[in-house]
């Protein structure tokens, strides 16, 4: 009889340690799940408060609106407003490719070739427009970091045409998901 009253001590002892550990378990889940609420609003505002550094930078006026989020992944649409596109060039692309341009540019305007130039102009905005994409998904994290209150955050920046979006944004979220 005295066995009998020490197994069932015995049960309840382990019966509440599963419960303390679980509590423990859910304690930590929420406390997890708390900072990374924290973290994406945090990582949110710092990418807001550097687009102006960015804009400054790049020298272009741009509308930044935010298209989609999930989880610590979200999605910006950049539209750019008109530039000079001299100017541009020669910050996403660099002095020597803004000199061709514009040696290429006056040279077509000097033969009279107007279709020629207009095709010119029409080949190289892309390249610019990528560019442009490539060195502000260098400069957002750059800037981010100088401010201090935001050093600790770690962004990474994917710039990405239309057509190339969903298919990686897709891919991305099933490999967070599987990383779970």
């Amino acid at each position: 009889p005295k066995a009998k009253a020490d197994n069932g001590q015995g049960m309840l002892s382990s019966i509440g340690k599963s419960i303390s550990k679980r509590s423990t378990q859910l304690r930590e889940g929420a406390s997890r799940m708390v900072a990374n609420k924290t973290m994406v609003s945090r990582a949110e505002k710092a990418v807001g408060e550097c687009i102006p550094l960015v804009t400054e930078e790049i020298g272009v006026e741009m509308s930044i609106s935010k298209r989609f989020q999930q989880g610590p992944v979200f999605v910006l649409e950049v539209d750019m407003k008109g530039c000079d596109l001299l100017e541009l060039l020669d910050k996403v692309l660099g002095e020597e490719s803004a000199r061709h341009y514009r040696n290429i540019k006056e040279g077509l305007e000097n033969l009279d070739l107007p279709i020629a130039k207009e095709a010119f102009i029409k080949e190289i905005l892309p390249k610019v427009r990528k560019g442009m994409m490539d060195k502000m998904s260098e400069i957002v994290p750059e800037k981010m970091k100088l401010k201090k209150n935001y050093a600790d955050l770690e962004i990474q920046c994917v710039a990405l045409e239309d057509a190339e979006e969903a298919k990686w944004l897709y891919n991305f979220l099933a490999f967070m998901e599987e990383m779970k």
